[in-house]
């Protein structure tokens, strides 16, 4: 079981990263934790993001900016398998960052931890819902909720967990006992559409309205039983 685990906070209404935290798992286990504040691509921080995550415009004024942050978090990413809690959301702001300063797409595979955590463990029976703070009191994890390091390791935690329950050795498999779609990220999702796959690429990629990151194409998801 090998994947990383990451988490953005963002600045603003357009999705500006201003944290992103990783966590590196390998062979099922927590191996590395990272994390960076970032320079927004506007240095517009409305209180009321301030009040979400705790960074402010002074904080990262100095800090370089994403793409200067690029070549340390890329070696993390590339070629990985990617978790997130509600990937869409993660995945999205990664993309719109690497749009906006004109990096070059890496490629690898991703997935989401709400997705798991809704085929693994049934609301209202055992979670009241599938909150990443919700999940990480069931599962007896410690961490400060938006801090962008404690979320990807709770996160990291939600994968390792849920493929211990489904008796799964790797990422992949994790997802196909689940019915849930293997993603992929990068201009190499160009080539043919695999089963249980679909691609995000610069011409389908995803759109913020109104406060999230939404996907302009979508396939339907197949059902498997809960576990």
């Amino acid at each position: 079981m090998n994947f990383t685990a990451i988490d953005f906070e963002t600045a603003n209404e357009k999705g500006h990263p201003c944290s992103l935290g990783l966590a590196v798992v390998e062979n099922g286990a927590i191996v590395r934790r990272e994390s960076w504040l970032i320079r927004p691509y506007e240095l517009n921080i409305p209180k009321f993001y301030s009040d979400i995550h705790g960074i402010t415009e002074d904080m990262v004024a100095d800090m370089p900016d994403f793409s200067q942050r690029w070549d340390a978090i890329r070696v993390f990413i590339e070629d990985q398998n990617i978790v997130a809690h509600n990937a869409g959301f993660d995945i999205g702001v990664l993309k719109n960052a690497l749009d906006l300063y004109e990096l070059p797409y890496p490629t690898f595979l991703y997935g989401c931890t709400v997705e798991v955590a809704r085929k693994v463990w049934a609301k209202p029976q055992i979670v009241a819902n599938h909150k990443l703070n919700t999940m990480a009191a069931h599962l007896g994890v410690e961490f400060k909720h938006h801090d962008a390091s404690d979320d990807a390791y709770a996160s990291a935690i939600i994968a390792i967990e849920a493929a211990k329950k489904a008796k799964a050795k790797t990422f992949e498999e994790l997802l196909a006992r689940l019915g849930l779609r293997l993603c992929v990220f990068g201009e190499a999702a160009a080539g043919p559409r695999s089963p249980g796959r679909y691609e995000t690429s610069r011409t389908s990629g995803l759109k913020y309205v109104d406060g999230k990151f939404v996907r302009t194409k979508t396939k339907p998801k197949p059902k498997a039983p809960r576990l």
